[in-house]
């Protein structure tokens, strides 16, 4: 028996030898690479992911800011130096979007006369003369090259204070204080050589604050009009067929909205941010127009109705409710009195759909014919 356990006992005493032997050679290894660790040179040193706070350069005062991100909006990485002027500006890469309007004759670029500057990048302003003062030092210029070069890509002075932003800042990865330094650097070149004159006499129109001000409020008061009469429209004259009045409202709306397009390029046009401001113009408008006409449309066709109105008796078919984020919403399904249809929907409260038996409860609806010939209801019980 024993010279039969004698092999089990040899394999057993080899695994546990190799065992052994292995964690020997683990603990060496990890000896030698701490050891190496402590040896080596310390890596660069890094301003730390969410952090902010102020450092001084060569006596050049300066704040960061890294931001993580969030899901709607990316990381960036920010530097901002204090220097006050009467003048503002803003600097980014071109764009092919910059370029397309640019050719469409939308927008006018601020010309430095460098060709590779010009190419390179786009510069937004409404005080252009100030503007063109600071760029047309080559040094400015070179600066900010510089400064792009190291990954920022927003150079932005806001009359009080000048920040450069690295917009799409690597995500998981932490800014080198060497790197940030080299900014500061950079910065501190446009600063010190930021016109010193006061005040500058604008080359823009008188009317050009009027302008940009209808623009942009007309479609807003537009939206907000539409808003309300859509509001008083479904409380008051609900039509059946809310599809086809929207539909309807299209063949008014649309036109004023390419007429008010039209009329907003004409309004803006010229300026270096002219072509930002007409697509958020056009956005508003594209929201605004339509639902005003959905709107009015559905308010007109009720209000102005002088028709006298139908009783109808319908058996309900069907009940059913659905669920928003914080709360529900109540409908019954009722045979149709129109011979295109088969049911209609109610939307009714609470306690009249619990009271509700379907093929048994009977809802006598009041209905009037509309203005515009989109049947609405009056009342119901």
């Amino acid at each position: 028996m024993k010279e039969d356990m004698l092999p089990y006992i040899i394999i057993a005493v080899s695994i546990f030898i190799v065992i052994i032997i292995a964690i020997v050679v683990t603990a060496a290894v990890k000896r030698k690479r701490r050891t190496e660790a402590a040896a080596a040179p310390e890596g660069p040193e890094t301003v730390g992911q969410g952090a902010s706070g102020e450092g001084t350069y060569e006596g050049i005062t300066y704040r960061y800011k890294h931001s993580r991100g969030t899901d709607k909006s990316p990381p960036f990485f920010s530097i901002t130096i204090p220097c006050t002027t009467p003048g503002a500006f803003t600097i980014k890469r071109e764009t092919k979007f910059d370029r397309f309007f640019k050719n469409l004759g939308i927008n006018v670029e601020i010309d430095t006369h460098d060709p590779a500057f010009d190419d390179a990048f786009y510069i937004t302003s409404d005080t252009i003369p100030f503007t063109r003062q600071f760029l047309e030092k080559s040094e400015n210029r070179r600066s900010i090259l510089d400064l792009f070069s190291l990954g920022f890509n927003n150079l932005k002075h806001d009359g009080k204070t000048l920040t450069a932003t690295w917009q799409n800042f690597p995500r998981r990865t932490q800014m080198e204080t060497a790197t940030m330094e080299k900014a500061v650097a950079q910065m501190a070149v446009p600063v010190l050589n930021l016109p010193k004159i006061t005040t500058y006499e604008t080359e823009e129109p008188s009317t050009w604050k009027l302008k940009r001000l209808f623009a942009f409020a007309f479609p807003i008061l537009v939206t907000a009009a539409g808003i309300v009469a859509l509001i008083i429209a479904f409380s008051g004259y609900e039509p059946l067929d809310p599809g086809k009045v929207f539909v309807n409202s299209l063949q008014y709306s649309l036109p004023l909205f390419v007429l008010f397009t039209w009329f907003s390029i004409h309004l803006l046009k010229g300026r270096s941010s002219s072509h930002r401001e007409l697509i958020t113009v056009f956005f508003i408008c594209l929201l605004g127009f339509p639902l005003a006409g959905f709107g009015y449309n559905g308010y007109l066709n009720g209000a102005l109705d002088e028709n006298p109105p139908a009783v109808h008796e319908v058996l309900v078919v069907n009940k059913y409710y659905s669920k928003s984020k914080n709360s529900y919403s109540y409908y019954a399904r009722v045979e149709s009195w129109r011979e295109t249809e088969s049911t209609e929907k109610l939307k009714v409260s609470k306690g009249y759909y619990n009271s509700l038996q379907p093929g048994t409860s009977v809802i006598t609806i009041t209905t009037k014919p509309g203005k515009f010939g989109f049947e609405w209801i009056v009342d119901f019980h």
